[in-house]
């Protein structure tokens, strides 16, 4: 009887889950999130009724895509600050809104303007009381990739920037999308306006 060594079976893994998922390498349809797993897109990130940002347990990124061209993105980022280690930056940003997939390759991201919304700490700065307010950013990425990673066996989405700079690489969690209602969440005559909360994401 002949065995398979786990080199083998590792090539003919790879192999095989690359074929099988050939014809579905170029969608963009699910929710995707970085490596740390623990940020996605969705109700458990962003409470439009309340309107409150919920901080996940560590930094991340999540994007989700429908199939009808629909979109919503869900970032926690923590910037270090180099002269006081007990100050860092942390923001919490939430946006949703259509996408739209260039005849060049190119993805541009529209945000509904009035639904976006961030949180910003400055704790050396805020007095632990962070900024709440309106966010609206337009983003235009040159480029996207959907492929099979060879290493996890997971779908993996690669983001570039305008310039061609790659965003961390970003895996698929869920299919269908995990996404709040595709539509204004939040209409208001005036898109302006900030406010502050006492609560702080550091």
């Amino acid at each position: 009887m002949f065995g398979i060594t786990p080199v083998v079976f590792l090539i003919f893994s790879i192999f095989f889950t690359r074929l099988i998922s050939a014809d579905n390498d170029t969608t963009l349809e699910g929710t995707w999130s970085s490596k740390s797993n623990t940020v996605f897109t969705g109700p458990g990130f962003y409470d439009p009724v309340d309107e409150l940002l919920i901080e996940p347990a560590l930094p991340g990124i999540s994007f989700s895509f429908t199939d009808d061209g629909f979109y919503e993105e869900a970032i926690y980022q923590v910037t270090p600050n180099p002269q006081n280690h007990s100050c860092p930056t942390a923001v919490l940003i939430f946006q949703h809104g259509t996408y739209e997939i260039l005849s060049n390759g190119s993805l541009t991201l529209t945000p509904f303007e009035v639904d976006g919304r961030q949180l910003l700490s400055e704790p050396c700065e805020d007095s632990g009381v962070s900024t709440y307010s309106r966010y609206n950013q337009t983003e235009d990425y040159e480029e996207f990739a959907v492929s099979v990673d060879a290493y996890h066996g997971r779908y993996k989405l690669q983001l570039y920037e305008f310039d061609g700079t790659p965003v961390q690489p970003l895996y698929l969690a869920y299919k269908p999308p995990l996404m709040l209602p595709t539509i204004t969440l939040n209409p208001t005559a005036t898109s302006s306006g900030s406010s502050s909360t006492g609560t702080s994401v550091s």
